[in-house]
């Protein structure tokens, strides 16, 4: 290990895309949202980064973080929209053990449903759970914490370290 040394940790950016049905705007990310007017049965969604700030590689507990993904959905004439599901992809790493690169370094880290980073948050696949908003409320902005916790005790060099990420609504 090292001597003790600070890092300046990236945003983790998140791209968005749309569901399985047109939505009002597509996002990338840290700029603004690009949004059209509402339509019927669509819905919008945007994000706030997970920003890290400094990570100490001689902390055992690791760093903690959270963003945010928001979304408003427009239920059709007929009033129908039963459910939205908000999956987060792998990012660079092709899995869901997720790492921030920095040249040809790598720091691992990972995204959470949870406070206490139990629950990953991915597409409901190889473990990992999707955030799940059963009839949600119509014309409403629902917040959605996204919990990140890079882990302790990784001996990597200085540096700005980012990923990139799709967060996909579906509903």
């Amino acid at each position: 290990m090292t001597p003790a040394r600070s890092l300046l940790i990236a945003m983790v950016a998140l791209a968005l895309l749309a569901g399985t049905r047109p939505i009002a705007g597509i996002e990338q990310f840290p700029r603004g949202l690009l949004a059209a007017e509402p339509r019927e049965g669509s819905c919008t969604i945007e994000t706030r980064p997970v920003n890290f700030g400094t990570y100490d590689p001689m902390s055992p507990a690791g760093t903690f973080a959270t963003g945010e993904v928001i979304f408003t959905c427009h239920r059709d004439r007929y009033g129908r929209l039963l459910r939205v599901r908000v999956d987060l992809s792998q990012g660079r790493a092709g899995s869901f053990d997720r790492h921030l690169t920095s040249d040809s370094e790598a720091l691992l880290y990972n995204l959470y449903l949870d406070p206490d980073a139990r629950t990953i948050w991915g597409d409901g696949s190889h473990g990992t759970e999707t955030f799940l908003q059963p009839l949600p409320p119509n014309d409403t902005r629902i917040v959605v914490p996204v919990y990140g916790k890079i882990f302790g005790l990784q001996d990597v060099a200085g540096g700005n370290y980012s990923d990139l990420l799709q967060a996909t609504i579906i509903f």
